[in-house]
């Protein structure tokens, strides 16, 4: 709170540090948290007792202790404090997700000489050291107050075997508490047992395989044992290299917190030997981004020990890279994980779970390059000239130069809330009577940084929206040559060119979002961007999509209508944004439903018609209501089924103080809904809209169909107790009116769903051929490929192939599957995808921790295939087969089943009476219960 400060009585001092309770109920974004510290900028604040309570509160932002910088106060309980520009503002989740990445790279087989250990037995021990610290609670410097945030954790054991079917999941979704901290560490321990061991076994059958296959020696040691090079060509790699393999391991990690529980901070800690790096400068320039437009903040925790004389050749960790990577993401660098036995604020709680501006400067690190030297042993001490004073590690000098400067018609705020979502931190401020400069800085290299200062009117109004920007450039003499003299002389290292193309790449779409920016932020100026043509008003959508694929003013509405013509300039920019960056400039959010299929089935859905093709699940009605409830909600048409538009008043009479746009992202039946709010938008309001929304659509039900489903007659309620209560009737004997249009989804359902957009040419494996993804383009069938790989080996996954009888015919055939795909609907399942007869069904269902106790969600995937013919020379699908011929003379019939189940902590709780048997099954167990289950009882009964 702030106080007067004329008061005589009060003692003021200069605030070192001061720590913020983030509210619980939604995100507090990087804008927000930087508006409380420009607010209270200069200003005298005090911990009121009230935000001391940390139960609950309407704030979003709770002062919750204040520490003085230098002198302590003679009466800590009635002192008053000054934020300057040298206070460091620490914020503070009420949960976090985090997620544990294991390096289990070839090179954490070797031995620490030092330690005399495995380096992967000193995985588990940081993790061990890492989880014992952060389940202590958080002791608030300057206060009383004891803080115990959830911990939402999961465990990845990553290896880069390009071969193996491992699972890289050990563990999925624990809530962590101080009480089940060593139950945690023992699954872990047995799992990862397990994992080397196997790692070890599939290992050497690559290596038994591939010495079969007349590997060609790389070089000869000592005269004596061949050594092999596993990494052939791009075909043949057994082994993914350290480059690929890094980015494989931090997208596997971003995949696992998508999976967590939302409205929480998010943070990745890999425990790896540091032997990392990029294959370029662009993959990692897109792997910041995508860190930094999620807020994840990526920690490592190195096991190995820098500098050993006795080390391989070129087995050499990476710390620049790490500690960049810590920096640039405000994360933390920790070289030597050590076991906490303090009860106060630990290093694993500073660098894991607080966050602050100060960490995007130099990141939180232990064991700096002082701690670094005291390591290196005494004969490579004494080969380092000091040259730099005490100091036995050389820097090379940085320099400056001066980019561009520019003034843009923004407020200060709305820049800064620009920057700080793009990855720019607060370097310092500077104010006068009537000026304020804000130095921002955003780590690109090591030792390559972009500065931006922004000059504005002070105090802060709504009423200055003039800045002046300049851009300048730090870095070394050689980086600053190669990026400003590329015409002098042509670069002969590829490397040394993508960089510098990356780099001019970064400086273009600085300006570029400026720009973009600018134009949004101009909504509330001029009335024409928010006043609603009569036109646009009665449904009229304002773009569509050309057949050049760009969006084209609709042709109901005239271009030469000044009004019309101003309102769609406007427009246009924000319809033409792309989701995957959105957040530079917008608050996103996302609703997930999954719509109702419509009635009845299709007859062609499991096997073709006389045309060979099939038929795929529709959800026409389920769109119509959506559609029409879209249309309703929001305030205009951007594009039909595409973007819409909802104004935002705070009184009806005056002009709407912001906007959101609402999109819609994928086909049914599972549908993405982006929402992206107009930087600034409170974030109370924004919760609203989104509640709102969710419960709208969930209450979402169908027009009257013309056949309904077959109903048990009964009474539509029952007296219980003396109360009517309305039945729970099966799903597949509801009424039109029970049947919801839409289910709302926790997870992000579309991250892991499994899509088969053609069938499989051998059902043998897992891993598909491109053309078994994506026939059309070999790019986009090159990261289907990828991405289904990638989940093969985090989902759990079983698959069946199912002989069945000779002579019996494809309409049987035809009937069985149907007759199986009722039966997961009966048990409460949904049909996700439908493609050449390949059929996805799934279900979220709800896992109850057994220590715990806490709820989370479960996806469950069912997937049937069409039938399946096997002959001597080969096999095929049934498109060559005509519904009415048996299979006796052709080859063996075969029906095959898939079931993937997203790996979750606990047990399966909460099911409807038709999947009861579902109770108390753990995630590996419910495959087994889905498909062995049911289809044996099915077809037992169907053959007989």
């Amino acid at each position: 709170m702030s106080d007067d400060p004329g008061s005589p009585k009060k003692e003021i001092l200069e605030a070192g540090s001061v720590y913020l309770l983030m509210k619980h109920d939604y995100r507090i974004s990087r804008n927000t948290r930087a508006a409380w510290y420009f607010n209270n900028l200069n200003n005298i604040i005090r911990p009121n007792e009230d935000d001391r309570d940390v139960s609950g509160s309407d704030k979003d932002l709770r002062l919750i202790s204040v520490t003085p910088l230098g002198k302590n106060p003679t009466n800590p309980k009635t002192c008053h404090y000054r934020i300057t520009n040298n206070t460091v503002v620490t914020f503070i989740a009420q949960a976090y997700r985090l997620v544990f990445l294991l390096d289990l790279s070839p090179s954490s087989a070797t031995v620490d000489h030092q330690l005399a250990e495995v380096l992967c037995h000193e995985s588990f021990q940081a993790l061990q050291n890492t989880i014992r610290a952060l389940v202590m609670p958080l002791h608030i410097p300057g206060s009383e107050i004891t803080l115990t945030p959830k911990l939402y954790v999961t465990v990845l054991a990553y290896n880069p075997l390009n071969k193996s079917k491992l699972k890289q999941v050990l563990i999925s979704g624990y809530l962590l508490t101080k009480n089940n901290y060593e139950s945690f560490l023992e699954q872990v321990f047995v799992k990862l047992a397990d994992c080397e061991e196997e790692t070890a076994t599939v290992f050497g059958e690559l290596i038994v395989k591939n010495e079969e296959e007349g590997p060609v020696p790389r070089f000869i040691l000592n005269n004596d044992e061949p050594v092999y090079d596993l990494v052939k060509d791009s075909s043949q790699q057994l082994i993914t290299s350290p480059d690929v393999g890094f980015v494989e391991m931090v997208r596997q990690g971003i995949l696992a917190l998508q999976l967590l529980p939302e409205n929480t901070s998010s943070g990745l800690a890999i425990i790896t030997d540091g032997h990392l790096a990029f294959s370029d400068a662009f993959v990692c320039e897109s792997l910041l981004s995508q860190l930094r437009n999620a807020t994840i903040a990526c920690t490592f925790l190195q096991v190995s020990k820098g500098y050993q004389k006795d080390a391989c050749f070129g087995q050499v960790p990476n710390l620049e890279l790490m500690q960049f990577i810590a920096t640039a993401t405000f994360g933390g660098y920790i070289a030597s994980t050590q076991e906490i036995n303090s009860e106060c604020l630990n290093i694993y709680h500073k660098a894991l779970l607080l966050w602050s501006f100060h960490k995007g400067l130099e990141g939180f690190k232990i064991a700096n390059l002082r701690e670094l030297e005291i390591q290196l042993s005494d004969d490579l001490r004494k080969s380092l000239i000091p040259l730099t004073g005490k100091s036995l590690i050389w820097h090379s000098p940085l320099m400056r130069k001066k980019h561009t400067e520019n003034n843009l018609q923004a407020s200060l705020s709305n820049v800064l809330g620009l920057r700080l979502r793009e990855g720019y931190t607060i370097k310092d401020v500077a104010y006068k009577v009537d000026k304020i400069d804000v130095r921002l800085v955003l780590p690109w290299r090591n030792n390559v940084r972009i500065e931006y200062l922004v000059r504005s009117g002070w105090p802060l109004a709504k009423e200055k929206r003039t800045c002046h920007v300049e851009v300048t450039i730090e870095g070394s003499y050689e980086f600053l040559h190669d990026i400003t003299c590329t015409n002098k002389r042509k670069m002969r290292s590829p490397y040394r060119k993508a960089v510098v193309q990356c780099f001019w790449h970064t400086l273009q779409v600085l300006t570029q979002t400026d720009r973009l920016m600018v134009h949004l932020q101009s909504f509330s100026q001029n009335p024409v961007y928010y006043t609603i043509p009569e036109s646009i008003k009665s449904g009229v959508p304002v773009f569509y999509m050309s057949q050049s694929g760009t969006p084209v003013l609709s042709m109901q509405l005239s271009s030469k209508d000044s009004t019309i013509s101003q309102f769609a300039h406007f427009w246009k920019p924000v319809l033409m944004l792309d989701i995957n960056i959105w957040q530079k400039w917008m608050h996103s959010h996302r609703i997930g439903p999954l719509l109702e299929h419509d009635m009845p089935l299709p007859k062609y859905l499991h096997v073709p018609n006389s045309s060979g093709r099939h038929n795929v699940i529709q959800c026409r009605q389920a769109l119509a209501s959506l559609t029409v409830f879209l249309k309703d909600t929001t305030s205009f048409v951007l594009m039909e089924n595409h973007s819409y538009v909802k104004l935002l008043y705070d009184e009806v009479d005056k002009p709407p103080i912001s906007f959101y746009l609402l999109r819609v992202t994928t086909k049914p039946p599972v549908m993405v809904l982006k929402i992206a709010f107009l930087a600034g938008t409170p974030g109370k309001q924004r919760n609203e809209e989104i509640q709102s929304l969710k419960h709208h659509i969930a209450g979402l039900h169908f027009p009257q169909r013309a056949i309904k489903p077959k109903i048990v007659e009964q009474s539509r309620s029952d007296q219980v107790d003396g109360v009517n209560r309305r039945l729970s009737r099966p799903p597949l004997q509801r009424a039109w009116d029970e049947i919801n249009c839409c289910l709302l989804l926790t997870k992000p359902v579309e991250k892991i769903l499994i899509r088969y957009e053609r069938v499989p040419t051998d059902y043998s494996g897992l891993r598909p051929c491109m053309s078994d993804i994506a026939n059309n383009n070999q790019a986009q069938s090159s990261t289907a490929t990828k991405t289904f790989e990638a989940l093969s080996r985090y989902l759990c996954h079983r698959r069946w192939i199912w002989s069945l009888p000779s002579g019996l015919s494809m309409a049987s055939v035809a009937r069985i599957l149907s007759s199986l795909s009722k039966i997961r609907l009966q048990e409460g399942f949904h049909f996700a995808h439908t493609s050449s007869g390949i059929v996805n069904m799934m279900a979220e269902v709800d896992a109850v921790s057994d220590e715990t106790h806490n709820e989370s969600s479960c996806i469950v995937q069912y997937i049937l295939f069409p039938p399946h013919i096997t002959t001597i020379r080969g096999s095929f699908s049934e498109d060559d087969v005509e519904l009415d011929e048996t299979t006796e003379c052709d080859g063996d019939l075969q029906l095959i089943t898939e079931c993937w189940v997203e790996p979750q902590d606990g047990r399966i709780a909460n099911n409807p009476e038709e999947r009861r048997h579902f109770d108390d099954l753990t995630y590996h167990e419910i495959p087994n219960v889905v498909s062995t289950h049911t289809m044996y009882l099915y077809l037992h009964g169907v053959l007989q």
